[in-house]
């Protein structure tokens, strides 16, 4: 957030500006894990920042039903604690959000109802998750609704050899789409569509 209190999105942008140009395969996991770790925080800190009453830095402030003091307040009701990590994503958001957005006001909702976005946001949820802990269970996961989504041979490929492909109907790669991709959407946030 900028000193204004208004909710942006620079951060996750910066990121994208450091990361959406590589080419070396190995680090385009990390930049991809990166750009949706910076995507999920800008998520929390957008729905915190919204919740009490800060407006976008598009002057977007949607109407609340319930009123907070200030962001210790929120934490308290909704019993949040600082965390070693942040587990808080567009899924948990919706569950909450329309308890307190007025109906037409929610900023999430849009991205929500995208069922594309939804679904490649969930697959980047689950790359990272692989490529987080490697386990059996991560792997299983992300081979099954990654690259069995697109049906993808052979599906023991890791996620660099995937995000460097190219859909038949694209000329740009899974990780530049999943980049352009969270970049729209943290646009939408800021400013819905109304």
């Amino acid at each position: 957030m900028s000193s204004s209190n208004s909710i942006n999105n620079d951060i996750l942008l910066n990121e994208i500006k450091i990361w959406e140009n590589e080419t070396n395969p190995k680090l385009i996991e990390i930049g991809l894990f990166k750009i949706y770790v910076r995507f999920e925080r800008f998520l929390y800190d957008a729905f915190v920042n919204y919740s009490i009453g800060n407006a976008s830095k598009y002057g977007f402030c949607p109407a609340r039903r319930l009123v907070f003091q200030d962001e210790i307040h929120f934490k308290n009701i909704f019993n949040f604690t600082e965390k070693a990590y942040l587990d808080f994503g567009l899924k948990e958001i919706m569950k909450i959000s329309p308890s307190i957005f007025e109906p037409n006001q929610n900023p999430f909702e849009a991205s929500y109802n995208d069922t594309d976005f939804l679904k490649k946001y969930n697959q980047l949820k689950l790359i990272r998750n692989y490529l987080a802990h490697l386990s059996a269970e991560s792997q299983e996961k992300y081979k099954t609704s990654v690259l069995g989504a697109y049906n993808i041979v052979p599906i023991t490929i890791e996620p660099h050899e995937f995000l460097i492909r190219k859909p038949s109907n694209s000329s740009e790669t899974y990780y530049k789409h999943y980049i352009n991709l969270l970049k729209q959407h943290s646009e939408l946030i800021l400013k819905p569509i109304s």
